[in-house]
C-alpha cells in the first residue's frame, strides 16, 4: 500500500513536472517571436530558427542581385537608345547639309549661266539695235510684239503700238511662201512692196524663221527685214 502511495507520488510529482516544464517552453516560444521549425541555435537568452534566417537573407540576396540586372540592363537600353539617337542625329545632319550645299551649288551654278545668259542678250541687243535691218519678234498667229530700233527708222512707227501682223498680204505668191513656212516650219525669203506710216511706197526683203517648242509647235516667228528701196530707185534710174 505504501508502495503503490509512493509510486503514485512519483507519477503526480513527475506529471506536475512535466506540465510544468513545457508552459515555461510555451512561454519562452511566445515572448521571442520566434517559431522552432528545424534547427534551434541559443543566442543570449532567446531560442532563434536558424534555417529561416538563412532563408530569409538568401531571399534578399536574391532580391538584390536581380534589381541590379535590372538596372544594369536599363543602364545598357538606355546607352544603346542614346548612341542610336546620337548616330540618327548626326546622319539628318550630314543629309541636311549635304542637301544644302547641293542647292547652293545649283543655285550658284545658275547665277552664273544667267549671268552668262544676260552677257549673250545685252551682246545680242547691241547687234540687234545697231543694225540697219529691221528685225521684229511675231506671235504664233503672225502679230508683232516686238521690234529693234531700225523697224521704226524703216517703216515709221513702232509695232507695239500699232495692229501689224507678217501674214497679211494680197500677193497669192507670198501667201504660199506663208502658208509652207506655218505648216512645214521651214525659213522663208520674198521681195515686197510696202508702204510706210508716211504714206511712201518702200521695197523690203524680208526672210520669217518659225521657233518651234519640243511638241514641234510653232511659238513664235523671227523677221529680218532689209531696206533695198535705194537700190530699186537706183535701178530704175
Amino acid at each position: 500500500m505504501n508502495n503503490k502511495l509512493l509510486g503514485l507520488l512519483i507519477l503526480l510529482l513527475t506529471f506536475s513536472f512535466s506540465h510544468s516544464y513545457g508552459q515555461n517552453q510555451q512561454a519562452n516560444t511566445q515572448d521571442t517571436g520566434i517559431v522552432i521549425t528545424q534547427g534551434v541555435g541559443l543566442q543570449g537568452d532567446s531560442l532563434i530558427d536558424i534555417s529561416a534566417i538563412t532563408q530569409s537573407s538568401a531571399d534578399e540576396i536574391f532580391m538584390l542581385k536581380t534589381e541590379l540586372q535590372t538596372q544594369k540592363f536599363l543602364k545598357n537600353i538606355f546607352l544603346v537608345a542614346l548612341i542610336m539617337m546620337s548616330i540618327i542625329l548626326i546622319l539628318l545632319l550630314f543629309i541636311y547639309y549635304s542637301k544644302v550645299r547641293g542647292v547652293i551649288k545649283i543655285v550658284e551654278k545658275s547665277e552664273k549661266e544667267i549671268e552668262i545668259r544676260q552677257l549673250q542678250i545685252d551682246k545680242l541687243s547691241l547687234i540687234i539695235n545697231n543694225t540697219n535691218d529691221a528685225i521684229s519678234i511675231a506671235q504664233a498667229d503672225g502679230k508683232i510684239i516686238w521690234a529693234n530700233k531700225s523697224f521704226e527708222k524703216i517703216f515709221g512707227f513702232n509695232p507695239e503700238n500699232k495692229d501689224v501682223n507678217i501674214f497679211q498680204t494680197n500677193d497669192p505668191d507670198i501667201k504660199k511662201m506663208l502658208e509652207k513656212c506655218r505648216t512645214e516650219h521651214v525659213p522663208v525669203q520674198y521681195t515686197a512692196q510696202m508702204k510706210n506710216d508716211k504714206g511712201e511706197e518702200i521695197w523690203i526683203q524680208r526672210k520669217i524663221i518659225p521657233f518651234v517648242n519640243e511638241k514641234n509647235e510653232i511659238i513664235n516667228f523671227a523677221i529680218i527685214d532689209t531696206d533695198y528701196t535705194s537700190l530699186k530707185l537706183a535701178t530704175k534710174k
